[in-house]
């Protein structure tokens, strides 16, 4: 899990990095950091919602002793989404400590 999440730090240090390239490196307040946050966030907890449906079918699937590849293939997909979701929401955390807690160090 170590590794793994090693991994999750230069995936989210580089979805950063393309951000940075779209949008403002810092953001403008607060607001905006939480308002992009939350939306990440949304978007996350959707994809592992769709993750939750899909694996209530592969199970009753599995109940009836039945293969169900579509419904795993299905979890597989959504279970991708959410992860690069969570990437995103990493990187978005990283964007607002990088904005504000120098700030707020330099405040102490």
């Amino acid at each position: 899990m170590k590794r793994l999440k090693a991994q999750i730090d230069v995936l989210a240090a580089e979805e950063l990095k393309r951000a940075s390239e779209k949008h403002p490196p810092e953001f403008l307040s607060l607001h905006d950091a939480t308002g992009v946050i939350y939306e990440e966030l949304q978007e996350a907890v959707e994809s592992i919602e769709k993750c939750n449906i899909h694996y209530k079918n592969l199970w009753g699937s599995t109940r009836k002793d039945n293969i169900n590849i579509p419904a795993i293939v299905s979890l597989l997909g959504h279970a991708r989404l959410a992860a690069s979701e969570c990437v995103q929401l990493c990187a978005m955390c990283q964007k607002y400590m990088d904005t504000f807690w120098k700030e707020n160090m330099d405040e102490k």
